[in-house]
């Protein structure tokens, strides 16, 4: 398998890491600006890299294959979570920690990574492959993500207050908000599937504006990240070891597992491939990017993100060479 294609795109990628790493240490982006630029990408932008993928004009699935393509991710994010469930009592971390560890387990960088090298490595069109699986991630992001993370937020805080003031914001706190299910990236989810199954066209000028703004999406997300990094020493960066192992299960262990399971359920070839290429990603930048939004450990989640995607520039053409020779 020619994972060139793939790799470029990947040192492309973390060369956006880097400048957002010098820009922040020589203060040109700050915490707060980074902040400001996760909430654009989060409203914005990510909503329309999302519908960018179902306007081209092709559609490489069939409506029964988007079905039950989409039919298999949510048993994905269910085995996920019922696993992550684990992480408290094999690491032994507070709830706080555990929360992000949790994330950063379950979430992986299905959307951020995903479109970039799925286009580079088979088209624009076949990046509706990525959509199906984002529409999965939104929805399980934006509920349970949001909940796992505001509680882990109100742990930490909890810690630090008098036990009836701890035991009042146990209360109200972690609540999973209809609202949630509002947000742009689920609503732009919603529509692409809808588009997608009417075939419905797009005029050609108003498709490249989406596209064009869509696609700053990944590079932005790096950006954030790398600027994220240059606020932290470099212990919290590299010395957090439960990082590694989860890495290994998530990005080598589970991707072979998941394989063997589905080549019994998927024929389509390209199909297959795409869905092995994203249950390899690295951790989900939405790790930094809604613990800043919801107050959890911004420089775990951030940690946690930045290890795994320098671990998957060589573990996904690892994986992706070994499993489809």
């Amino acid at each position: 398998m020619n994972t060139v294609p793939l790799i470029n795109t990947m040192l492309l990628l973390f060369g956006m890491l880097a400048i957002g790493f010098l820009a922040g240490k020589i203060r040109l982006m700050t915490e707060e600006m980074n902040r400001q630029l996760s909430s654009f990408l989060v409203s914005v932008t990510s909503p329309l890299q999302i519908l960018g993928s179902v306007l081209s004009g092709s559609f490489p699935m069939s409506n029964r294959e988007v079905l039950l393509l989409t039919l298999l991710t949510l048993p994905l994010y269910a085995v996920l979570i019922g696993l992550s469930f684990l992480i408290p009592k094999i690491f032994r971390v507070k709830p706080s920690s555990s929360a992000v560890l949790r994330f950063l387990f379950i979430f992986s960088n299905i959307g951020y990574l995903g479109y970039p090298l799925v286009e580079s490595m088979y088209g624009v069109a076949e990046t509706f492959y990525v959509t199906v699986f984002v529409l999965a991630f939104q929805f399980v992001c934006w509920t349970y993500g949001v909940y796992l993370l505001a509680s882990g937020a109100e742990d930490a805080a909890d810690a630090e207050k008098p036990d009836s003031a701890a035991g009042a914001s146990a209360k109200s706190g972690g609540q999973i908000s209809w609202r949630l299910f509002l947000s742009p990236c689920i609503i732009a989810a919603v529509a692409a599937y809808i588009l997608y199954f009417l075939r419905v066209p797009c005029p050609a000028l108003l498709y490249k504006i989406i596209y064009q703004a869509g696609a700053v999406t990944s590079p932005l997300a790096m950006t954030i990240l790398g600027c994220s990094l240059a606020y932290m020493k470099a212990g919290e960066v590299f010395g957090r070891w439960q990082i590694y192992i989860l890495a290994a299960v998530r990005m080598l262990v589970l991707p072979v597992l998941f394989f063997l399971v589905l080549r019994t359920f998927i024929r389509n070839e390209t199909m297959l491939r795409i869905t092995t290429l994203i249950l390899c990603m690295p951790s989900g930048t939405n790790a930094t990017l809604m613990s800043y939004r919801y107050g959890a450990d911004a420089k775990l989640g951030s940690a946690g993100v930045f290890i795994t995607t320098l671990l998957s520039a060589g573990s996904i053409p690892l994986m992706m060479s070994i499993l489809f020779r």
